[in-house]
């Protein structure tokens, strides 16, 4: 009977310690919380923020981001992983490693020629030869890349898939 009374009593003392250890742990979370002290969180993030945007590679990781973000709409007006977000240049990155990969996105700079007019013949005889394209959200014609949507289209997609880039269409010759 003593033994038992023993076993409670160092059981008894091993979860009040538990649970003493515990709300030690909660309350030093409850202090170090961003709800207790939102100026020392938002001068974390405005600090993080900084150094992401001022890495070396900094010029780089923008023009991946802004060709990701011109691409995909969706993405670059999205509240977590768009342009305001609060992972800013990263968001882009972030989401295509989540989920863009698997949707068949593309992450890679924007291709572009600009050569005013010629560009935009180009542009306009590779929507006559593919509508689809034309339509599309991210190369067609109502799309924010513009007339440059083409030929990142053609550069990352068409020329793999054997597509026609050029004002006309080569001519087949016929065997005699």
């Amino acid at each position: 009977m003593r033994a038992e009374s023993n076993i409670k009593n160092g059981q008894l003392l091993l979860i009040i310690l538990i649970v003493t250890l515990s709300l030690c742990i909660w309350f030093y979370g409850l202090s170090e919380s961003p709800v207790r002290q939102p100026e020392q969180f938002n001068q974390q993030q405005y600090l993080n923020k900084f150094l992401r945007e001022n890495a070396p590679d900094f010029a780089a990781e923008r023009a991946l981001a802004e060709g990701y973000w011109l691409r995909y709409p969706d993405i670059g007006s999205n509240d977590y992983f768009g342009k305001n977000g609060p992972m800013g240049l990263y968001g882009a990155r972030d989401h295509f490693e989540q989920f863009g990969r698997k949707e068949g996105r593309i992450f890679a700079p924007l291709i572009s020629e600009e050569k005013g007019p010629a560009e935009k013949a180009l542009a306009e005889a590779y929507w006559q030869r593919y509508p689809a394209i034309a339509r599309s959200r991210s190369w067609g014609r109502s799309s924010k890349l513009g007339f440059l949507g083409p030929r990142d289209h053609y550069h990352y997609i068409g020329k793999a898939q054997g597509l026609i880039w050029g004002i006309e269409a080569p001519q087949k010759t016929q065997a005699p």
